[in-house]
């Protein structure tokens, strides 16, 4: 008799079972890392916007990535990484070990044993600080304030708040790395996921300025936008690194998320 009764049992749960939602999973879903990497605030340039028309951008036919959206992820933020580290002013890890991604590490080497050059920047006071992406890097790890704007206006020194900001950003970014490596997840890699998933599926054509907001929120079109403002900063002599492979997973991460769109504006940067 308590045979059948478990069985009962068994059988009632098992046919209530419903799968897990999206949704569902990002809820239940706690960081573990002790550092987050929260996304920098910074204001659409809608000037930009009423100049340039949103058009689709067409990837050749020679740049297909044959990556998951996840692996996507970790060595498009990866290779930002890298992209950061000359304008810093000290020395940081490189990621050694990667459980999560060691295919990626043995398959690609040469994307991970870049050798970094450090650089010579500079950055001068601005009218508009809102569309800036380095005058509103956060000073601290775990909030998005004090800015550099910020600490600027009560007297701190321009450049050394910048890079200072420069180099907790980057920080962030190899804690963030760090974190897929162990576990495979981060919550931005779970926006990026979301954006992929259902935002590129719905972006509004009609206001690019409401999907550049939301895009603009993610790590990587974020780090997209400084890295172009850095490069830029860079005393005169030099210029903008040649775009090889690097560039093509940064194209993929535009086609998956349905902003391929969106190059023109990023090149205002």
């Amino acid at each position: 008799m308590k045979y059948y009764l478990f069985l009962f049992i068994l059988i009632s749960c098992t046919s209530n079972y419903m799968p897990e939602s999206f949704n569902e999973k990002m809820a239940r879903y706690v960081p573990r890392a002790q550092q987050h990497n929260k996304v920098p605030h910074v204001a659409i340039r809608k000037e930009v916007l009423k100049q340039r028309r949103p058009a689709s951008i067409k990837k050749k036919k020679d740049q297909n990535v044959s990556l998951n959206n996840k692996s996507l992820y970790f060595i498009t933020l990866y290779d930002q990484y890298k992209k950061l580290l000359p304008f810093t002013n000290k020395d940081y890890s490189d990621i050694k070990v990667c459980p999560q991604f060691h295919s990626l590490l043995v398959q690609k080497p040469h994307l991970f044993k870049k050798k970094i050059t450090k650089r010579k920047w500079s950055i001068s006071d601005i009218d508009n600080k809102s569309d800036h992406p380095i005058w509103n890097l956060p000073l601290q790890q775990n909030s998005l304030t004090p800015t550099v704007s910020q600490e600027v206006a009560v007297g701190a020194s321009l450049f050394k708040t910048a890079q200072k900001a420069v180099n907790i950003h980057t920080e962030k970014t190899f804690n963030e790395l760090s974190e897929l490596c162990e576990y495979g997840l981060s919550d931005n890699y779970y926006i990026f996921e979301n954006l992929v998933g259902h935002l590129s599926k719905e972006m509004n054509k009609i206001n690019p300025q409401e999907d550049l907001r939301i895009m603009i929120k993610t790590s990587l079109y974020f780090n997209m936008i400084l890295i172009k403002t850095l490069h830029r900063s860079e005393s005169k002599g030099r210029s903008i690194s040649s775009v090889k492979e690097d560039g093509i997973y940064q194209g993929e991460v535009m086609q998956r998320t349905g902003s391929n769109w969106a190059e023109a504006y990023l090149q205002s940067y």
